[in-house]
C-alpha cells in the first residue's frame, strides 16, 4: 500500500487548490487524529500512524469541489486519490462523514471520523456543538441514530485510551505540550 508523506499531502492540497480556511481545519483534524492514533498504539492496538496522518491531511481535499453537493464529499476525494496513486487512502476518506458512520470498521477510519467530528473550523469542540452546527449547515444528514453512533464511537476511543473527551479541547491552545 502506497501512503503519501506529509510533504506529498501538502503538494496534493496545493494541486487541488484547497483554501486556507479548509487547510486550517485539516491541520486541526490531523493534530487530534495523530494524538489519538499514538495513544491507541500505546494501548497495544495495531494502528498505522502514517495512514492516519495521510488520511487526516487529505480528508477534505475535495471540500471546495463539493460545497454545492455535499453528498459527493468523500466520493470525489476517493476518485482524486485513486488517480494520484493512493486508492486505500481515498477509500478510507470516502467513509469519513456522518452519512457513512455505519461503514467505519478500522481503527484508522475510527480515528479520522472522530477527529473530524470534533474539529469545527480550527477548533476542537464537543460532539453536541459539532452536530448542532451540522444540523444547520447540512439539514437532514445529522439524524439521531447517527449522533448516537458518534457518541458510541467517542466512548469506544476514549475508553480505549482512558481519557475524558472534554480534555481534548486542550488542542485549542496553540502551545499545548500533550504528546
Amino acid at each position: 500500500m502506497k501512503i503519501p508523506n506529509t510533504n506529498q499531502c501538502q503538494e496534493l492540497l496545493k494541486k487541488y487548490k484547497t483554501p486556507e480556511r479548509i487547510i486550517n481545519h485539516i491541520l486541526t483534524v490531523n493534530k487530534l487524529a495523530l494524538f489519538l492514533a499514538k495513544k491507541i498504539k500505546q494501548s497495544g492496538i495495531t494502528i498505522n500512524i502514517e495512514f492516519v496522518n495521510a488520511s487526516s491531511l487529505l480528508h477534505d481535499i475535495d471540500k471546495l469541489m463539493t460545497l454545492d453537493k455535499p453528498e459527493s464529499h468523500g466520493e470525489i476525494a476517493e476518485q482524486i486519490l485513486t488517480k494520484e496513486g493512493y486508492p486505500e487512502i481515498g477509500k478510507s476518506i470516502n467513509t469519513h462523514g456522518i452519512i457513512n458512520i455505519k461503514k467505519i470498521k478500522t481503527w484508522e477510519d475510527k480515528v479520522l471520523v472522530y477527529a473530524d467530528f470534533r474539529a469545527q473550523d480550527n477548533n476542537i469542540v464537543s460532539l453536541s456543538e459539532r452536530f448542532e452546527y451540522g444540523r444547520k449547515r447540512y439539514p437532514g444528514t445529522v439524524t439521531e441514530e447517527k449522533v448516537q453512533l458518534a457518541y458510541e464511537l467517542e466512548k469506544q476511543i476514549c475508553n480505549k485510551i482512558n481519557i475524558n473527551p472534554q480534555i481534548l479541547k486542550i488542542f485549542n491552545h496553540k502551545d499545548t505540550s500533550i504528546q
